[in-house]
């Protein structure tokens, strides 16, 4: 029955939508003489014949909101992704300020322990250095007492030369003495 009564409505109203059909390609002088026709001819029902737009247009703002959120969302993550930068940055250059820190107490450390070294390598000079005056100080008092009991054992083997020679000569001159008396 349902197949019936579309098959009458079609053919009651169908051609109705074929003179539509084509409308997209004709002039506007032909639409409408199309309409005052139809009007005429069908009145009141044309006003169901039109296609709603309703749903289109709700499409289209519903599309035009999600278009308005995607780029909402594409500006949030754009001003994140600045943010991130942004703060990625702040952290190198906050960890180059601790490093570059870092780096200043080690080497003024290092400096310390440096001058430490060159001050005790000084200190350790100047002793030797003290130490070897001293040591040439000490040569030249055991020189002097070297020289001195060297001095008193020469005078000493002087004297006893002297004698030898005192005594040798007191005995040549007795030998001379003897031969003379003989």
């Amino acid at each position: 029955m349902n197949t019936k009564k579309n098959n009458e409505l079609q053919n009651k109203y169908g051609h109705l939508l074929d003179n539509y059909a084509d409308g997209t390609y004709a002039d506007y002088k032909t639409k409408q003489e199309r309409e005052e026709e139809a009007r005429n001819k069908y009145g009141h029902l044309l006003d169901y014949a039109k296609p709603n737009n309703k749903i289109y247009e709700d499409i289209i703002k519903v599309d035009d909101m999600c278009r308005s959120v995607r780029k909402q969302r594409a500006e949030a993550n754009k001003q994140a992704d600045i943010r991130m930068q942004e703060r990625i940055e702040r952290e190198k250059r906050e960890q180059q300020e601790r490093t570059d820190r870092n780096n200043a107490f080690v080497n003024s450390y290092l400096e310390k322990k440096e001058a430490e070294r060159k001050a005790a390598e000084e200190k350790r000079e100047k002793a030797e250095r003290e130490q070897g005056f001293l040591d040439s100080i000490q040569r030249m008092i055991n020189a002097r007492d070297e020289a001195s009991e060297m001095i008193s054992k020469t005078n000493a083997m002087l004297q006893r030369d002297e004698e030898r020679r005192k005594a040798h000569e007191e005995k040549m001159e007795w030998y001379r003495r003897q031969e003379r008396k003989e």
